[in-house]
């Protein structure tokens, strides 16, 4: 059976671009390393893109509900 990577936080992936940002700015980084990071660094962008996508659709749902109470307030 296989095993299913747990995706980090939204905060955990920012504070790993921080880090590979830190990397490829201050260090001397080899081309394939540097790749690697680039790499890595693109998936951490598009799982932050996704959980923000999901935490605005549940903002909105939030809303709606709010906006729903205050219209039986009104009956």
């Amino acid at each position: 059976m296989a095993k299913t990577e747990k995706k980090p936080s939204f905060e955990e992936s920012i504070s790993q671009l921080e880090d590979i940002l830190g990397r490829m700015s201050g260090e001397e980084v080899g081309l394939d390393e540097s790749i690697e990071l680039y790499a890595k660094a693109a998936q951490l962008i598009r799982d932050c893109s996704v959980q923000l996508d999901e935490a605005q659709k549940r903002v909105e749902e939030i809303g709606m509900q709010i906006e729903q109470i205050g219209d039986y307030d009104d009956i």
